[in-house]
């Protein structure tokens, strides 16, 4: 089989590049108080260039990687599993405080000033674990060619617990309090409080999280219709339980 052999050296190399590149956009320690943007926006960069070259050496090719994967980083992390990486739990979760702004472009929103959860401060030593897991499993030959290419029904592995951590808006969303509200706003957050848990976190992420709902879908693995009905049954059971606890009017 020298033909096989010659095609897993070509797959090796190219990873090896990538991989290489990856380690070339990974920003030293940020510096005391400098501005987190910049830095994790770099990591987000050397991040998906690490798990691309895992995809790479597992036999996804670049037409692939640019029509099915582009800067989605969960749907890179799920792909790199089954070539063989392990995502470690700090991984997802830098994986869900990231995406929604790589993914959308807004690392380049400058005018932006976010505050990041303060996990993201340690996001540079987690991507350097998983550039050096992925450099030992191509040093080994670890990295496995996936069974059959997945298209349209590619799923993330990341959860409904994650993607709050994506965003410290959505957290507070989720965590909101009539007190001090104005009346009608403190009836929706009191009622809104007992809407199930993952209905309110689709319906966060997309109100307020600002994302899309093909990029809810693939954050969470489930159809645009179901991200739908979530966001619509928020919206019907919050209404309802409002009129409940709205007392009736004296007609006396």
């Amino acid at each position: 089989m020298p033909n096989d052999h010659h095609a897993g050296d070509v797959l090796a190399d190219e990873a090896s590049f990538l991989l290489s590149n990856a380690r070339g956009f990974l920003p030293p320690p940020p510096a005391p108080g400098q501005r987190l943007d910049d830095h994790l926006h770099h990591v987000a960069i050397s991040l998906e260039l690490a798990l691309k070259a895992a995809t790479r050496a597992g036999g996804y090719s670049d037409d692939f990687a640019r029509t099915f994967i582009r800067h989605d980083l969960a749907e890179a992390a799920f792909l790199a599993e089954q070539c063989g990486v392990r995502i470690e739990r700090a991984l997802r979760r830098l994986i869900g405080i990231l995406h929604p702004h790589y993914a959308k472009g807004g690392f380049h929103r400058l005018d932006v000033r976010r505050s990041w959860p303060s996990h993201a401060q340690h996001a540079r030593r987690t991507v350097l674990r998983l550039l050096d897991a992925v450099e030992r499993q191509l040093r080994t030959g670890e990295l496995r060619r996936a069974d059959r290419p997945i298209r349209c029904s590619l799923r993330s592995r990341l959860r409904l617990e994650i993607l709050p951590l994506a965003n410290p808006h959505l957290r507070a969303a989720l965590k909101a309090t009539p007190a001090g509200r104005p009346p009608r706003e403190a009836a929706f957050v009191a009622a809104f409080q007992h809407v199930p848990r993952p209905t309110r976190i689709v319906f966060v992420a997309h109100r307020v999280g600002e994302l899309t709902y093909p990029e809810i879908a693939r954050l969470l693995g489930m159809s645009i219709r179901l991200v739908q009905a979530h966001i619509a049954d928020a919206l019907l059971k919050t209404a309802r339980l409002m009129d409940a606890s709205t007392p009736m009017p004296d007609r006396t």
